[in-house]
């Protein structure tokens, strides 16, 4: 992260001052509260290969009768890894165009590329995933689908292949993987509200994805963490072009005002940071060969985020630009956590923000 006005560290000199910082303008059109959860649908199939992941030939799934699923999530997943021994996963994304005022959350094609960009830099998907995966289908190949849950028809109008190795691979990070692909059709709203506070205001990726969570999604069902936006966060107003009550984003003052909890970012940071299974030790493929066990088919991913570290302060939106908080948040290990935590609440009290112009 860049060192700013509002991340420069302190000499001894200056332990009695005032740290005057300048406050972050957050354009709340992009970190957007009057985001929906948009229609599930996972489409996967498990097989045993030694073929490079990074490698899809066109029609994969077809070329090699493939047993593909298409459900709604992926709860059904770790039951179906228990016969077989597979050590591949297929995983094909559709993103819908939907016949609602929806399709204004829907990621662009660059968009979609930053973000598999970044969640790739992060570790939140593998190294070997092709962020050009998601393609946009040309006009003439798209396809109207079934009706929603919503009462609109919907249209696939890009799509994508991924293959993920499951060698050394815990369920939490898998979970990890999917989800971030997942994020693109069914929370588009927090990919792009975590690009623009990374890569534009220079936050912390970790501290971004918990913030954004707690700005943007109105459901948390199907996400990585348990964080979504508080109920009544969002007004709703009349939309003169659409005819009808939509959600509209809320102002800055409000948004400043959502805690997060820093744990739920430390917790997120060391289950990819650190070894796969140091944090969920269950293994998805079996090195003796034998069947895979699980002692429950739940991937347990929220609440063993939540769990692993035991550093605990709620955070505001300005507070997780702070260098201590950062430090916190990358720490590897409780004592280091604290140590900058400590070191950010002993400063805090003399934290002043003075506004800036947009």
């Amino acid at each position: 992260m860049k060192k700013t006005s509002r991340t420069k560290k302190l000499t001894p000199t200056d332990m009695d001052k005032d740290i005057v910082r300048e406050k972050v303008w957050m354009d709340t059109k992009l970190v957007d509260t009057s985001c929906y959860h948009l229609d599930n649908k996972v489409t996967y199939a498990l097989f045993k290969s030694d073929s490079d992941p990074s490698v899809i030939p066109e029609n994969f799934a077809q070329e090699h009768a493939l047993d593909t699923h298409s459900c709604v999530c992926f709860s059904g997943l770790l039951h179906k890894l228990i016969s077989g021994q597979p050590n591949r996963m297929y995983d094909r994304l559709e993103v819908q165009k939907c016949t609602t005022s929806t399709n204004k959350f829907l990621l662009t094609p660059e968009e979609r590329v930053e973000w598999l960009l970044l969640a790739k830099k992060h570790k939140m998907l593998p190294p070997y995933i092709d962020e050009n995966a998601i393609t946009d289908i040309p006009e003439g190949q798209r396809k109207s689908t079934k009706v929603t849950r919503y009462g609109t028809s919907t249209t696939a109008i890009a799509s994508g292949e991924f293959i993920i190795d499951l060698e050394g691979l815990s369920p939490v990070v898998l979970y990890i993987y999917l989800s971030t692909i997942r994020n693109i059709r069914e929370d588009p709203g927090l990919p792009r509200a975590v690009t623009y506070l990374v890569n534009k205001l220079g936050m912390n990726f970790f501290a971004a994805y918990v913030f954004a969570s707690r700005a943007v999604l109105n459901l948390c069902g199907h996400h990585t963490i348990d964080i979504q936006r508080p109920y009544g966060l969002s007004k709703s107003g009349y939309d003169e072009a659409l005819q009808q009550y939509v959600k509209l984003p809320a102002d800055q003052s409000i948004m400043e005002a959502q805690l997060v909890p820093l744990e739920v970012a430390i917790g997120l940071q060391r289950v990819v940071s650190d070894v796969p299974l140091k944090y969920d030790t269950r293994r998805i493929v079996a090195p003796d060969g034998k069947a895979v066990r699980f002692s429950s088919y739940s991937f347990n991913c929220a609440d063993t985020i939540r769990g692993i570290s035991k550093v605990k302060h709620n955070v505001s939106f300005q507070e997780l630009f702070d260098e201590d908080v950062v430090g916190a948040v990358m720490s590897k290990d409780d004592a280091e956590g604290r140590k900058f935590l400590d070191k950010y609440l002993n400063k805090k009290d003399r934290i002043k923000y003075k506004e800036v112009s947009k």
